[in-house]
This record gives C-alpha cells, sequence and structure tokens, in this order.
C-alpha cells in the first residue's frame, strides 16, 4: 500500500509541475510577444524622426 501511494503522489506532482511550466512557457512567450512589439515600435519611431529630419534639413 506504501509503494502505490507513493506513485501517485510522485504522478501527482509531476502533473501539477508540467502545468507549471505551461504556464510559464505562455507568460514567457506573452513576454517576448509585447518586448518585440515595443522594440519595434521604438525603432520605427527613431527611423521617422531621422527620415524627417533629413527632408527638413537645409540642401546646401
Amino acid at each position: 500500500m506504501f509503494w502505490p501511494v507513493i506513485a501517485i503522489f510522485a504522478a501527482a506532482i509531476g502533473l501539477v509541475k508540467l502545468g507549471m511550466l505551461t504556464i510559464l512557457l505562455s507568460m514567457y512567450k506573452a513576454i517576448l510577444a509585447v518586448t518585440a512589439a515595443v522594440a519595434l515600435s521604438l525603432g520605427l519611431a527613431l527611423l521617422w524622426r531621422h527620415l524627417k529630419d533629413i527632408r527638413n534639413a537645409p540642401h546646401p
């Protein structure tokens, strides 16, 4: 009776840890998507500002 209880307990702990890893992975994917969106928007803003400055610069 002792070993089956230990086996069931270990399987339950393993499934809980697997669920936690799945949640962490989905959180990391969301954080990565937000970081990529912020980096892309900042890059586009810097590019737009640079092109605006070039266009408004006096020509010799």
